[in-house]
């Protein structure tokens, strides 16, 4: 999502995204870390912005201590039960995406 995006266009790849029948959770989380919209409830939606932020966090710090002119633009966990996609925001006026994902 670039910022020159519109809010209807933005709603329209949300919903493009909810839509997949193995999704099972989306949040956008604003510049300060909370979640502005989920298709979760809010404790759901608050567990998996905090933890989503750690690891996004976490994994920025490897990233750019291999070489510090890279930078993180997806973060895809995948578990035996579960599949997490964390899309961070790449300047300050954009909003990180977390996905998550029942894989067949």
């Amino acid at each position: 999502m670039s910022s020159g995006d519109s809010n209807s266009e933005i709603n329209q790849r949300i919903e493009r995204i909810q839509n997949h029948t193995n999704v099972q959770g989306l949040i956008l989380v604003n510049t300060e870390g909370n979640p502005i919209r989920s298709n979760m409830d809010n404790s759901t939606s608050l567990q998996y912005t905090r933890h989503a932020e750690e690891l996004k966090t976490m994994t920025q710090h490897v990233v750019r201590d291999l070489d510090p002119q890279d930078d993180l633009l997806v973060l895809r966990l995948r578990t035996r039960l579960n599949e997490v996609i964390i899309l961070p925001g790449r300047c300050s006026t954009m909003y990180d995406l977390s996905v998550l994902i029942h894989p067949k």
